[in-house]
C-alpha cells in the first residue's frame, strides 16, 4: 500500500500525519520551536514512504531538509510550482492556504453534480479565509490574528491582563463574563466568531452564488461550536491537500 508522511509546518505547531491510500491513519504535532525534535519523529515514522512537506517558516524548513537528506528518505518540498495547480494564486501566499484550497476543491467543491464556489477558513496562528470561486481560480481572502495570537497581543500590549494558558479557550463560554480571565476569552472567542460570519457573508456575496464554508486549522472545532456559518469541519484539510498535491506530481511522473 502506498504510505505518504504528510507535513505542514506552521507558525507554532508543526502538524504531520500518516496516509494511507490517501487516507489518514495517525495524525500528532510538535510545536514549531522543536523542528529537530519534529524531524526525528518524521525519519522514526516514515516507514520507508514519502514524506511530503509544506512550510511556512523557513528555519524549521531548513531543518527538515537536512535530516531528511540525511537520513536519505524520499522527500517532496512544496513550493512555488504547487501555487499553479489551481489560477489566480499569488506569489507570496502560504502554502498551507494552496494545500488546503485544492484539497477543499477536490474533495468537497466538486462532489455534487456541478462544482460550486468554496471559502475556507483555517483557525491557526493566524485565521485566513481563502475564496475560490466555482472555476477553482483564486477570488481574494482576508488574514488576521488567531485565536491564541489575540489572547497574547491582549497579555503583551497591556498592563494588567493575565497571560492565559491555551488550554482555557476549549470551555469557551461566550456569555458576558464577570472576572478578567472569562471576559478574555469570551470576547477574543466572540470577535473571532463574529469576523469569520462577516468574512463568509462578504464572501459569499461577491462570489454570487451558494458558497461552501469548509473550516480547517488547530481551533476550527472550537469556532464550530459557535457558530453555524460553516458546512464542513476538517482538521486535517491542509494535509489533505499535501496528499493530494504529491499524488498528482508522482502520478504525473509515471506517465511521463
Amino acid at each position: 500500500m502506498a504510505q505518504y508522511l504528510l507535513v505542514d509546518v506552521g507558525n507554532s505547531r508543526i502538524s504531520a500525519a500518516i496516509a494511507v491510500e490517501g487516507a489518514i491513519v495517525s495524525s500528532w504535532h510538535h510545536p514549531t520551536r522543536r523542528a529537530y525534535e519534529a524531524a526525528k519523529e518524521i525519519v522514526a515514522r516514515a516507514g520507508g514512504g514519502k514524506v511530503v512537506i509544506s512550510s511556512v517558516v523557513p528555519h524549521a524548513t531548513e531543518i527538515l531538509q537536512r535530516v531528511c537528506r540525511q537520513s536519505h528518505l524520499d522527500s517532496y518540498f512544496i513550493g512555488q510550482r504547487e501555487r499553479q495547480l489551481l489560477p489566480g494564486f499569488y506569489s507570496s501566499i502560504g502554502m498551507d492556504r494552496v494545500a488546503g484550497a485544492i484539497a477543499a476543491v477536490r474533495l468537497y467543491a466538486d462532489a455534487g453534480s456541478c462544482r460550486q464556489p468554496v471559502a475556507v477558513i483555517d483557525a491557526g496562528t493566524a485565521t485566513t479565509l481563502t475564496s475560490l470561486s466555482a472555476d477553482g481560480a483564486f477570488a481574494g481572502g482576508y488574514i488576521t490574528l488567531g485565536l491564541e495570537s489575540a489572547l497574547e497581543a491582549l497579555a503583551g500590549k497591556t498592563g494588567q491582563l493575565p497571560r492565559l494558558a491555551m488550554e482555557e479557550l476549549t470551555s469557551a463560554c461566550l456569555d458576558p463574563a464577570f472576572e478578567t480571565a472569562a471576559s478574555m476569552i469570551a470576547g477574543v472567542v466572540s470577535a473571532q466568531i463574529a469576523t469569520v460570519e462577516r468574512w463568509l457573508v462578504t464572501s459569499r456575496r461577491r462570489l454570487g452564488q451558494p458558497t461552501l464554508a469548509v473550516l480547517t486549522g488547530g481551533w476550527s472545532r472550537l469556532i464550530a461550536q459557535h457558530t453555524g456559518c460553516v458546512d464542513i469541519v476538517d482538521p486535517h484539510l491542509t494535509l489533505k491537500g499535501l496528499y493530494l498535491i504529491a499524488a498528482e506530481a508522482e502520478d504525473q511522473e509515471d506517465r511521463d
